[in-house]
């Protein structure tokens, strides 16, 4: 069958132990429009993409650009899900269910090559039935009594054979699991890293001798999302008070830089944050952060 004549399923990726992957039960309708979105999607994440570049976990792609893994180890068997789909169970809408999605996500066969396309998926997609939702029908607003959720605009991942493509590792690391794919900084890299307009080290030798591999892991990811080249230290600051971290300024207004302390915990907590996810405008002008008012660990 033409890939363009298959009716796609729609699947959930979850945190669930032993439910990673549950089917979501449509109407025929519902069906052939998510068909229609995500082949739509599947079009629009490759046009205008000149070059694909082999994943480092340190190179930002270029718009023209995208990243790719070869030999993705697919642990939670997503491909598996597309080529039976009815052996998946079903998601069924109960407490905390629409939590525990990490993705959605479609897919077909072409010449026998399994081809998944993965949306992105967090609490904000969510409509709570416990909350006062409103959908516009007839010209006139009604209040939606269920519980459900929203599909993102764009596709974060696409999955062909074994080969991972994506565009921003930030996003593709709250789907899967990718600490085997991630990169430890090197002492090049740190030096690079110190030398950031927006940081100022109370002592950049300490900094580097307290670099462990946590530290070193979590420069490559801070570097790879490009938070300090895209957030000014002002609004970072500012964020960091909803998870009870102080961060220190230098510098007059408007050219301020975060200061790094010389104590290894505080070090921690600072990188943890600046590794904490941020949801950005098209413009990458900071809003909001998902995990604001949690408790940070210590160490």
């Amino acid at each position: 069958m033409n890939q363009l004549t298959q009716t796609l399923n729609l699947f959930a990726l979850t945190n669930i132990p032993g439910m990673r992957v549950l089917r979501m039960p449509l109407t025929p309708d519902v069906q052939a429009g998510i068909s229609e979105l995500f082949r739509a999607q599947e079009h629009e994440f490759m046009q205008g993409i000149e070059e694909e570049i082999k994943f480092d976990g340190m190179y930002r792609p270029e718009e023209s650009e995208i990243l790719y893994i070869n030999n993705f180890d697919d642990v939670d068997g997503i491909k598996s899900a597309i080529l039976r789909p009815q052996t998946c169970q079903e998601f069924s809408l109960k407490s905390g269910a629409l939590e525990s999605i990490k993705a959605v996500f479609s897919g077909y066969i072409k010449n026998g090559v399994i081809r998944v396309l993965l949306q992105g998926f967090d609490r904000r997609r969510i409509i709570n039935a416990s909350g006062f939702s409103l959908v516009y029908s007839e010209n006139s607003f009604a209040r939606f009594d269920g519980g459900g959720l929203t599909l993102d605009n764009k596709l974060t991942a696409i999955i062909e054979d074994d080969n991972l493509k994506f565009a921003s590792y930030h996003y593709l690391r709250q789907m899967f699991d990718m600490s085997a794919y991630c990169k430890e900084a090197s002492d090049q890299d740190l030096k690079v890293f110190i030398q950031n307009q927006a940081l100022q080290f109370a002592d950049a030798q300490v900094f580097m001798d307290v670099a462990d591999s946590w530290v070193r892991r979590k420069v490559v990811l801070i570097q790879q999302s490009g938070i300090l080249d895209h957030c000014a230290a002002s609004k970072i600051a500012a964020t960091a008070k909803f998870c009870d971290l102080h961060l220190q300024l230098s510098g007059v207004a408007g050219q301020e830089k975060i200061v790094i302390p010389a104590d290894r915990q505080e070090v921690k907590q600072i990188l943890r944050f600046l590794d904490e996810d941020y949801f950005q405008s098209p413009q990458s002008t900071m809003k909001y952060m998902a995990k604001s008012r949690r408790v940070m660990d210590r160490y």
